[in-house]
């Protein structure tokens, strides 16, 4: 009779959390809201270095973002995520990872 033996734990086809996130590498910008949609899609502007034209990139909010109910209107300053892989494709698709804190200005002083 032969035995079977138990997998190990190295021997099955879980991954690991860093073989994760290695799979799907992120790149990160940070834009500005020009334009919205319908159903919580937006229209960010990232400027680019040496004169190039800012991209024009179409976004859709994080889920997180959408359960804390942050409101995100025209004027924002956003972090925003891209796969690599969206960067071929003509319109460039990505999401809203969070709004960036703008003090706001007041034309008084404060006492």
């Amino acid at each position: 009779m032969s035995t079977v033996s138990k997998p190990k734990s190295s021997q099955n086809n879980r991954r690991t959390k860093k073989q994760l996130t290695l799979k799907e590498d992120k790149i990160y910008f940070d834009g500005k809201v020009i334009e919205t949609f319908p159903g919580t899609q937006f229209g960010i502007e990232i400027k680019r270095r040496n004169e190039l034209p800012p991209l024009i990139v179409k976004c859709s909010l994080k889920s997180t973002l959408i359960k804390r109910r942050v409101m995100v209107i025209k004027g924002d300053e956003v972090k925003v995520e891209i796969n690599p892989e969206e960067m071929a494709n003509t319109p460039i698709k990505g999401t809203i990872v969070e709004r960036l804190y703008i003090p706001p200005v007041y034309n008084k002083p404060i006492k």
